[in-house]
């Protein structure tokens, strides 16, 4: 009798299926139609406008500062692509030799391997859409979006909005938020860390060796030598060579040195390692924003100025609102800017500065940590 009443009542709901989804589909496209999400930020990252670079780091701290003004649960990062490509028609401008084909498809693996990586390093980012179309980006505005970033923009009116100015007018608002690396890619950099390391303090170094402005690169000669006379039984160097150059033979400079290509090809990789780093020591480049923007790192960054080149020049970083010689505004007491060139004294002795410092605020919250284990 049971078994002939679940035939029945399977057959009935087999015959009423095609009905229910036709509801379903009906009560659905009634309620969510244009309705606005209230509880997730937008943000919107313009490729017409924006940079297909790191930079993108330092507009997700902004963006993440903005969500938590709006109170909102999340944060969904849209991706816009630009208009008839005008970007890579003004980079094809910037890399001379080079055809619209090799532009197009550097910008193209920049949207796979750089943009899209970052955004999981903001913890609150939980979807990221990539466009197909700006008027893709436009009808989802219009449709869903109640809380967007930057505020007053729109897909057909974009603005930039992750300079160094942006930045300091934001810490005017409220702290800025951080970064962080994700939980899986530090279980694996750690592992990594003991089996090469051991109990040796690593020292990142990560160098610029772009084509494109060429003066703002390290000097491999200046870094190897440093790398080469620190004390190996108590610090272990980690080469991170640029994205460009890494599969290329070893400069002499570099040879006998540990080079760490698997975190220069995965930006988790590359953040864990930051964050699991004694210390980080670069050049301006553009990785740099996963340690510059994270505060658990520690870092100095040499030869902060190039005057040859406009967009780093002192002139440059002045009319961002910063005083020639400080230290990123937002930036810890273990986080260094030097402005001058990256020779191998001024690299020793800001390593060396940085290490007292180090093991100065080491020993205060160790004593700090006993005092208060004393208290019970």
């Amino acid at each position: 009798m049971k078994s002939f009443l679940k035939k029945i009542i399977f057959k009935t709901y087999q015959l009423a299926l095609p009905i229910i989804k036709k509801i379903y589909l009906l009560s659905d496209s009634i309620r969510y139609k244009s309705k606005k999400q209230s509880n997730v930020l937008y943000a919107f990252y313009n490729l017409e406008v924006c940079a297909p670079t790191f930079d993108i780091v330092k507009f997700l701290v902004l963006a993440e500062q903005e969500r938590v003004k709006s109170k909102c649960k999340s944060m969904h990062v849209i991706i816009v692509p630009e208009k008839k490509n005008r970007f890579t028609q003004k980079a094809i401008k910037k890399t001379k030799g080079t055809t619209y084909g090799d532009v197009f498809d550097s910008l193209e693996w920049r949207l796979r391997n750089i943009l899209v990586p970052c955004c999981w390093h903001m913890p609150s980012c939980k979807e990221i859409t990539v466009c197909g179309s700006q008027e893709e980006a436009l009808a989802l505005e219009a449709s869903v979006v109640k809380f967007s970033f930057p505020k007053n923009n729109t897909i057909r009116y974009p603005r930039r909005f992750y300079l160094v100015s942006h930045l300091i007018e934001g810490m005017k608002k409220s702290k800025l938020p951080s970064i962080k690396a994700t939980a899986q890619a530090k279980t694996y950099i750690n592992n990594w860390i003991i089996k090469n390391a051991g109990d040796r303090k690593i020292i990142t170094i990560t160098l610029r060796e772009y084509e494109l402005y060429p003066e703002r690169n390290s000097s491999l000669k200046d870094w190897g030598k440093f790398a080469r006379d620190l004390d190996l039984n108590k610090y272990f160097p980690v080469i991170l060579r640029d994205t460009d150059k890494s599969f290329d033979d070893i400069p002499k400079e570099l040879t006998s040195l540990t080079i760490f290509n698997e975190a220069v090809w995965n930006i988790e990789l590359r953040a864990a390692l930051y964050e699991l780093s004694y210390l980080n020591m670069s050049v301006p480049n553009g990785p740099h924003t996963l340690f510059t923007m994270n505060k658990k790192t520690r870092y100095i960054m040499i030869k902060f100025v190039t005057e040859s080149v406009k967009y780093s020049s002192r002139e440059f970083f002045e009319s961002m609102g910063m005083n020639y010689g400080e230290d990123l505004p937002w930036a810890t007491t273990l986080q260094k800017c030097v402005w001058e060139d990256d020779n191998y004294e001024i690299i020793k002795g800001s390593f060396d500065e940085m290490c007292q410092k180090i093991e100065g605020y080491n020993k205060r919250n160790r004593q700090t940590t006993l005092e208060k284990s004393n208290d019970y």
